[in-house]
């Protein structure tokens, strides 16, 4: 008996000592816990996790919550986030958030650990830091859409750069504008034989190409062989070149062929007044004493020029049946140059074609006394040309420097009998226009 009532008061006092233990315990448990709600996150490249901390007990004042960051990329920049120095969560709330964005800028997989910094009233709980694995940045592969770009004289291209995802494909695009500078070399002087409408490309945000324009100069730099261009772009080591990644410009003046020339083209308009807006002509009449017998030309008046594939010859024939049958022979023509000109009746400039004519009859006399070769100027519109004589190519009225008799409009007036300076005379460029026959 007295056995076991000395075991039931070792049973007791065992009791009560488990008693105490316990209660010693709860009441260390009772500290609130401050704990991220997970261990671990993934964020692939350019995207951003929301990483939440968690309080076992909603906070009676508001309270700041410090965090500390290290990570194993190579750059500081290599991600951003909005709690740098912490987040505070207000009173009565038990929960707050702060975000972690990939930047996108890292070609390898890198971690950022954020780790809880002490809060008054609160112990550590479960997970008192975050491990957010940032994906590697997807790289990228660029081509140009053009390989090779021909440019004649004063014309334009616009050239676009593509880029697609070693992942992702075709369906890559940009989260922020992206830049390339294109790079040139070659024999080409930049602002003379070519020039880009900017020095960069650039992939706009939500996009995934870019273009720039390269316009060819009013003349080329070398006269014995056409300049040689090659553009690239700098890119780093995201970047992998692919099936494209050089344009080549051949610069090159147009056949006739290519200019949509030959044909037969039908006469459509005199522009003699309408370019005498200032009223030349008639200032000149009326220091004459007579009115200027212009050159007549008719309703039907037309001319064709045709091609000859084995030799390689154009011809121009004309068919013209008033004072322009007096001037023009059939004759074969050259293939154009570019030329810039300028009326000297209407000052207005032009961006022509000046095709060398193997014989001209400089002084529309119905006899063929004066035949010599000459420069006729093309202006190209849609399906008409306009045809100007005795213009204005920056050296003197009248045929450009590579022609030796210099004439102009004066010469045919002392023809009709009329004595004019040769300034005075070459007020009066000719400028027809002709619509291509269907």
């Amino acid at each position: 008996m007295q056995k076991s009532i000395k075991h039931l008061f070792y049973v007791a006092a065992f009791s009560a000592a488990l008693s105490l233990a316990s209660c010693q315990k709860q009441g260390l448990d009772q500290t609130p816990t401050i704990s991220f709600e997970k261990a671990n996150e993934v964020v692939d490249a350019s995207e951003e996790v929301s990483v939440k901390v968690v309080l076992s007990k909603a906070a009676d004042k508001d309270i700041l919550v410090p965090f500390t960051f290290s990570s194993t990329s190579s750059s500081a920049d290599a991600y951003e986030t909005d709690a740098a120095s912490g987040i505070t969560i207000k009173a009565g709330e038990s929960e707050g958030s702060f975000k972690i964005k990939n930047t996108g800028t890292e070609l390898q997989a890198f971690n950022v650990t954020v780790s809880l910094g002490d809060v008054e009233g609160y112990k550590a709980g479960m997970n008192p830091q975050i491990v957010v694995a940032m994906g590697a940045l997807e790289k990228l592969v660029y081509s140009f859409n053009e390989s090779r770009v021909r440019l004649s004289p004063n014309s334009a291209m616009t050239v676009t750069l593509v880029l697609t995802g070693e992942e992702s494909g075709e369906n890559f695009t940009a989260n922020t504008d992206m830049s390339f500078e294109i790079k040139y070399a070659g024999t080409a002087v930049a602002g003379t034989d070519f020039t880009l409408d900017s020095s960069n490309i650039t992939i706009p945000a939500g996009s995934n190409s870019g273009t720039f324009t390269i316009k060819a100069g009013e003349k080329f730099s070398t006269q014995d062989a056409f300049p040689t261009l090659s553009l690239e772009v700098s890119a780093g080591e995201r970047f992998i070149a692919g099936a494209v990644s050089k344009v080549t410009v051949e610069f090159f003046n147009p056949t006739i062929l290519e200019l949509g020339l030959i044909g037969t083209w039908n006469f459509t308009k005199n522009f003699h007044e309408e370019d005498d807006d200032l009223g030349m002509i008639a200032m000149v009449e009326e220091e004459l004493g007579q009115s200027i017998p212009y050159p007549v030309v008719n309703e039907n008046e037309s001319f064709s020029i045709s091609y000859d594939d084995e030799s390689d010859k154009y011809t121009f024939t004309p068919a013209f049946s008033g004072d322009l049958k007096r001037y023009f022979r059939e004759c074969e023509i050259s293939n154009p140059e570019f030329k810039k000109i300028k009326s000297p009746v209407s000052g207005k400039s032009y961006t022509a074609w000046c095709i060398n004519f193997e014989t001209v009859n400089f002084d529309f006399a119905t006899a063929d006394s004066d035949l010599k070769a000459a420069g006729i100027y093309f202006v190209i519109v849609d399906n008409t040309v306009e045809i100007f004589l005795f213009c204005d190519e920056g050296t003197g009225y009248g045929y450009g420097p590579n022609f030796t008799l210099h004439s102009d409009f004066g010469g045919d007036l002392e023809a009709y009998g009329m004595k004019l300076s040769e300034f005075m005379g070459s007020i009066f460029s000719l400028h027809y226009q002709f619509t291509k026959a269907e």
